[in-house]
């Protein structure tokens, strides 16, 4: 804008001494005109009133000399008589440097430097001689020379003059329009806040006034934009489902959180990376280009092993067009399912383990009811053999039904809790008191370490059956002469509960297993010991109810231990 600014002065200054240059010349002409004009008049004068006075004296008078030069000094000019032959007649006492000449009129000369008017003395119509009045060139050019000095002068003032009222044309023009480009340029470069003054009525006023209403407008759409950018971009990190989307060139443009939490971090380096090159899942590519190759959107059901799981996955695959059903690229939408398959799965498993569960004793009661009635009830010892067997599978269908209950229970969103400041000490001894007869049966040594006082706010009932199960299930899977150690360590906000067997141990694939209903490690010593197949998964959901901690770390043939952490406020 400062070179517009610059042209701008420049061509006012030039163009204003263009005219004030020809106006000087043409001004110092009309009063060198009108000067030399003046002049000749006024030798024109003086020349007939020194011949006029000459005649009065008389050529041939001898006074004429001295009077000559005192009417040359009251005329402030040069004074000679000449006769008709040439000869000089009076003396100024001034060197005549011009040639005679007998012509009447203005005479210049221009080797001499001289301008001279002659003027003829007549007596009657006889001329007697003539009168000369005459300047040195000298004067003119001093005269001259004021002229073009005051000429220059006045010039060189209106040219200044003109020079401070082009630069305050140019800035009062070009100004806004500096500030007007200045704040184009600011939201050009994305600062919409920039503002220019509005202080004018003009044009410029006016345009300045569009200029703030524009950047105005565009401050409010970037901030709503912005609004909406970060809108999506928490709807698509935050959203459950994974979000993959592919560019019209094949790279991988965007990866959501989700999508990086379920399939790793390493899918955080496939941006910008051609999809061929980096996902490693031929379901998901061949999804990706069916969408490509057709267009249209496409729902698939896939399994993906990551890791060491299978993920199951529902996929919508859809294409991403412009305004005018151009292909920009592909979105995908990863449903993970695996849970519901696992649901589904543990549902199937579920009936069939509670049918078996329920088959079994319902035969061998049918069996031995049927055996009875036909005629070995009149056989007492028999009788009392196979009414035993049907107690003992009465209470085993009464075990599982109130075990079902309890889980039941124990699943419930509102299940109620009787919290107490309680012992877990107290709770632990009662518990091995109440087995101690049991784990002598089989010759298995019971050792306990206590750290602390290990009070806790807890459902003593709830936290005893914990107790009691883990114990229960130490002793039956750990064979004769075995050892089982417990301990309760005392932390600043919890306390753990550990308790290890010398046992046959769980297999490290079974163990993700064992906590789900009915599931057995051992089915044959699950049976014989009695146990239902739902005492851990009560167990987890108790814990889960206190807002506590279960972990399991086993060996196979080497033993299990399980260790629990119960918060000291609830």
């Amino acid at each position: 804008m400062a070179k517009i600014r610059s042209r701008m002065n420049l061509s006012f200054l030039l163009l204003f001494f263009i005219a004030l240059f020809v106006i000087g010349l043409w001004v110092a002409h009309l009063f060198k005109v009108a000067y030399l004009t003046s002049f000749q008049d006024k030798l024109e004068n003086e020349s007939k009133i020194v011949a006029e006075y000459v005649n009065e004296i008389g050529l041939t008078s001898p006074t004429l000399p001295a009077k000559m030069k005192k009417l040359s000094d009251q005329l402030k000019t040069n004074v000679t008589i000449y006769s008709t032959d040439g000869n000089l007649i009076n003396d100024t006492e001034a060197e005549v440097k011009y040639k005679f000449r007998s012509v009447e009129g203005f005479h210049e000369e221009v080797s001499s430097g001289v301008y001279y008017f002659s003027q003829p003395i007549k007596s009657g119509d006889v001329i007697e001689g003539y009168v000369h009045v005459y300047y040195e060139a000298d004067t003119l050019r001093n005269y001259y020379k004021s002229i073009w000095t005051i000429l220059f002068i006045s010039l060189g003032v209106a040219y200044l003059g003109v020079l401070l009222i082009s630069f305050r044309i140019t800035k009062h023009i070009i100004k806004p329009i500096e500030d007007i480009n200045r704040v184009a340029l600011e939201l050009a470069n994305g600062n919409y806040e920039a503002r220019t003054y509005e202080e004018r009525l003009d044009e410029t006023g006016e345009l300045s006034k569009s200029i703030n209403h524009l950047a105005h407008n565009l401050s409010k759409m970037t901030q709503e934009k912005e609004k909406q950018t970060n809108r999506l971009q928490t709807l698509i990190e935050n959203m459950g489902s994974c979000l993959l989307l592919i560019n019209e060139k094949g790279n991988v443009s965007l990866v959501n959180r989700a999508f990086t939490k379920t399939f790793g971090s390493y899918a955080k380096k496939w941006k910008k990376q051609n999809y061929k090159d980096v996902i490693p899942f031929e379901e998901i590519t061949r999804l990706i280009e069916e969408t490509f190759t057709f267009g249209g959107n496409v729902k698939k059901q896939v399994v993906i092993p990551i890791k060491i799981e299978r993920k199951h996955f529902i996929i919508y695959s859809a294409p991403i067009l412009n305004d005018e059903k151009e292909m920009q690229g592909v979105a995908l939408l990863f449903h993970d399912i695996t849970e519901l398959k696992n649901l589904e799965d543990m549902r199937k498993d579920f009936v069939a383990n509670v049918s078996h569960e329920l088959k079994t004793p319902m035969t061998s009661i049918k069996g031995f009811a049927e055996t009875l009635l036909d005629g070995t009830l009149e056989n007492k010892e028999i009788s009392e053999k196979f009414l035993g067997i049907i107690l003992k599978e009465t209470d085993r269908l009464q075990q599982l039904l109130q075990d079902l209950l309890e889980l039941s229970k124990l699943e419930r969103e509102d299940i109620q809790l009787v919290m107490n400041n309680v012992s877990l000490k107290d709770i632990a001894e009662e518990s091995i008191l109440m087995l101690k007869s049991k784990a002598e049966k089989k010759e298995i040594v019971i050792s306990s370490t206590i750290d602390g006082n290990t009070r806790a706010v807890v459902d003593q009932a709830r936290v005893k059956q914990v107790f009691l199960n883990l114990l229960n299930n130490a002793i039956a899977y750990t064979p004769d002469g075995g050892k089982i150690s417990i301990s309760l360590k005392e932390s600043e906000k919890s306390i753990t509960f550990k308790i290890q067997d010398t046992g046959i141990g769980i297999a490290k694939s079974q163990i993700p297993r064992i906590f789900e209903r009915f599931y057995r490690i051992d089915k044959a010593r699950s049976r014989q010991s009695g146990g239902t197949g739902l005492g851990l998964a009560i167990v987890k959901h108790i814990v889960e109810a206190h807002n506590g901690k279960i972990k399991v770390v086993s060996d196979e043939g080497k033993g299990t231990t399980f260790i629990i952490s119960f918060p000291k406020k609830n």
